[in-house]
């Protein structure tokens, strides 16, 4: 009976172990293993020294299209036209990425960067246009 409460709590350990660890480099599955094997506390420990996994960034993200929105929403459209330009020229000399979700991504941040320079052009030569009564 005992032997029974100690597996339970020692499964119990390293299922908490592993939630842990999912959030480092080992990862849940590696960690819990480790866990059940050795004992939860070394499944921690190697856990926490395998390091933490490092955070995905989309790789069609780029700050110069936020910037451009900042930029924009602050009324400064001439260097939300240059920071959507920026971003243009970056997604045309990026490398062809293999992910279709990816390419897609792309173009649609194309086509936005693109349609927002044309229409920040009209509103800036309408605002720079001189009234005349």
């Amino acid at each position: 009976m005992e032997l029974l409460i100690l597996l339970f709590f020692w499964g119990m350990g390293a299922l908490i172990v592993g939630l842990i660890g999912s959030n480092y480099s080992l990862g849940f599955w590696a960690t819990f293993l480790l866990s059940l094997l050795l004992s939860p506390i070394l499944g921690l420990i190697f856990a926490l020294v395998s390091g933490s996994r490092r955070k995905v960034v989309h790789p069609a993200t780029n700050s110069s299209f936020d910037q451009a929105r900042m930029a924009e929403n602050r009324g400064e459209l001439e260097l939300a036209i240059k920071f959507y330009q920026d971003t243009i020229w970056q997604i045309k000399n990026k490398p062809p990425g293999g992910n279709i979700h990816v390419r897609n991504f792309r173009l649609k941040r194309l086509k936005e960067s693109e349609d927002k320079i044309e229409q920040l052009t009209k509103l800036v030569s309408i605002k720079d246009k001189p009234k005349t009564n």
